[in-house]
């Protein structure tokens, strides 16, 4: 059975908010390491979580929270009310932001209900995730494609996010696909290539492609 703190991050603490930046790294580097995770810049990250930097927080409510285990953070997650999705939708729903957890479903209940009564709390009836902040930064789950890099602001998570996420909160989940391109050799059925450009520098006719109906490279799913 597990045994874990949760330890309330404001952000006003910056001690606080840079444990809660490299949590990431104990999942992806000691509890399921992956060749292929890319850390965040940490300057990106601190400004990312600096409301004086970052005018998303103008709009928004959140808080965030880390899971301390055997002397480790080793788990993440933020609650997110964005007023300007509320008033623009009129849904009172509420963010699932920034998750990160090792393979411990109990762990990954308890922060998901901790996210969800904080913003019942405030008067969300409903939760959407899982986000980093918003539907406009990374979004989603990623549960295929592990064996290939992860794409530019796409998510890149341990195959086990799905299982720990599945029917825990939302019951309709959203595939989203990530892009690729094709450096040489043949396109994958289904795919068009970008028409030639001039030699000014531009790419060249086999540099680049874009999907239409061909298969994605990997997905990225969401619940809603």
């Amino acid at each position: 059975m597990s045994s874990f703190e949760l330890i309330e991050v404001p952000l006003s603490d910056r001690k606080l908010v840079e444990r809660f930046i490299r949590v990431p790294w104990y999942v992806h580097r000691e509890h399921h390491p992956s060749p292929r995770w890319v850390p965040p810049l940490l300057m990106d990250r601190r400004d990312y979580l600096n409301p004086d930097k970052n005018p998303f927080f103008k709009h928004v409510q959140a808080a965030f929270w880390i899971a301390r285990k055997d002397g480790r953070d080793v788990a993440r997650v933020a609650a997110v009310r964005d007023e300007d999705f509320v008033k623009f939708h009129g849904l009172q729903t509420g963010y699932l932001g920034m998750f990160e957890c090792p393979d411990d479903r109990e762990l990954a209940q308890a922060l998901v209900d901790t996210a969800k009564a904080w913003l019942a709390a405030r008067g969300c009836t409903a939760m959407i995730g899982p986000f980093e902040l918003s539907m406009n930064y990374i979004s989603g789950v990623l549960v295929e494609g592990f064996d290939r890099d992860p794409g530019i602001n796409m998510p890149y998570n341990p195959p086990y996010y799905d299982r720990l996420l599945k029917g825990q909160v939302w019951p309709r989940p959203r595939t989203c696909c990530t892009g690729a391109s094709i450096l040489s050799g043949r396109s994958p059925s289904g795919w068009r290539r970008s028409p030639p450009r001039s030699p000014s520098g531009a790419a060249s006719p086999s540099a680049t492609c874009a999907s239409t109906t061909g298969t994605p490279r990997s997905c990225a799913r969401s619940r809603s």
